[in-house]
């Protein structure tokens, strides 16, 4: 659970920090090409609506020369087509003056001004004459010429400046564009370093957590393999003195006494150091090993088996019942004499002694291992190969030691 919670948090650092780096890069990407669209439209849109407000000064000129016209040979034909003129243009203006987005720029609202007025008088004029002189009289068409000539004056003036100024305002625009873009740009790169740092110092974190669990894994299997060694033997692999020492405690009732239905068989096994002299150390290691497997197969979980040094073993037995113990170490010392160790160099055979020691009540555990100990040496004595059970001549056994 724990390994499936770190996998989670560490896909979900990266996840975050690959999300990041995405929305950065596109945002980054979205508003460069934003504003280069808009860099590129501005200069198009203004100069289309700076071009519509050319065609209006020339439609105004147009109607001037209609005026100029029909004051010079007045005609239904000419009167009418001013009209027409006037008409469209000032359509014209108030639909431009409505719809255009650079006002400021291009001064359309300047124009309307000038160019909206004089259109209406124009128009007014045409349909109903100047101060009662009839519209297709001379003089009346005279001061709507007038009237429209000093508009397109004023106009043309105008339209000037406008491409004058939107002129100077789209270079300082471009500019400030410029400095903005840069300024996205930089604080784009920087964001997309400080996510690849990000990434790094994750990446960094998660390979040190993962040293660290190594180490920690490392330093449990060297605890956990000083802890065995602390407590088995390094030949055979079975407890040790120190551990079945302190597995003899665990069983201690009230501090130093043992329950009463523990039985411990001190082994030996016998004539081994003719072993080791005839076959050698090595030889007789293997020996040793052979004979631990052997017991190891007589024995129940529950039992205990530990090498007390040099070729003495220990062997518990708890919670028997009384006088089945003696079975037990019968059967392990029939199984070690009925099986020798094949060795390279033919059979080798072996015996072992046992000395069996069985508690009782208000009996410490040196008092019952000194028993068993006694037990053993009466069975040395008495040809090996064999048990001795304390029990059946403690007196004895006192008197040899």
């Amino acid at each position: 659970m724990r390994e499936t919670a770190s996998w989670i948090s560490r896909l979900s650092q990266w996840i975050t920090v690959i999300a990041v780096l995405s929305i950065v890069i596109f945002t980054g990407l979205f508003t460069n090409s934003t504003l280069r669209a808009v860099e590129q439209t501005l200069p198009n849109t203004l100069l289309e609506q700076l071009q519509q407000l050319t065609l209006i000064v020339e439609q105004v000129s147009e109607a001037v020369n209609l005026a100029e016209r029909a004051k010079a040979q007045t005609s239904d034909q000419t009167v009418r087509l001013l009209k027409e003129q006037i008409e469209e243009t000032y359509q014209d203006i108030v639909s431009l003056r409505e719809s255009f987005v650079f006002d400021n720029l291009i001064q359309a609202s300047s124009f309307h001004a000038t160019l909206a007025p004089a259109l209406v008088d124009a128009g007014v004029w045409i349909e109903e004459g100047v101060a009662g002189i009839p519209p297709d009289n001379p003089m009346a068409l005279q001061i709507i010429s007038t009237r429209l000539s000093d508009a397109l004056n004023q106009s043309r003036k105008l339209n000037q400046e406008s491409f004058s100024v939107a002129r100077n305002i789209l270079e300082e625009q471009k500019s400030k564009l410029d400095t903005f873009l840069y300024g996205a740009n930089a604080l784009f790169i920087l964001t997309i370093f400080l996510s690849i740092g990000i990434g790094y110092l994750i990446f960094l974190q998660q390979r040190i957590q993962k040293r660290e669990k190594i180490a920690r894994t490392q330093r449990v299997q060297i605890e956990r393999k000083l802890e065995y060694e602390a407590k088995h033997d390094h030949l055979t692999g079975i407890l040790n003195r120190r551990a079945i020492m302190d597995s003899l405690k665990t069983l201690l009732v009230n501090e130093n006494e043992v329950p009463v239905n523990v039985s411990i068989g001190m082994m030996d096994l016998d004539r081994f150091k003719e072993i080791n002299d005839r076959y050698g150390h090595q030889i007789g290691d293997e020996v040793l090993k052979h004979f631990v497997r052997v017991v190891q197969s007589c024995l129940r979980e529950t039992d205990y088996f530990a090498r007390f040094g040099g070729d003495e073993f220990v062997l518990v037995i708890p919670n028997q019942k009384e006088g089945a113990e003696t079975a037990v170490f019968q059967r392990v010392c029939d199984t070690v004499r009925q099986t020798p160790w094949p060795s390279p160099l033919g059979e080798i055979s072996m015996m072992v002694s046992i000395g069996v020691a069985t508690t009782r009540e208000n009996i410490t555990l040196d008092e019952l291992l000194a028993q068993a100990d006694k037990a053993l040496y009466q069975a040395k004595n008495t040809g090996r190969n064999r048990i001795a059970l304390f029990s059946d001549y403690p007196g004895s056994i006192e008197g040899n030691a």
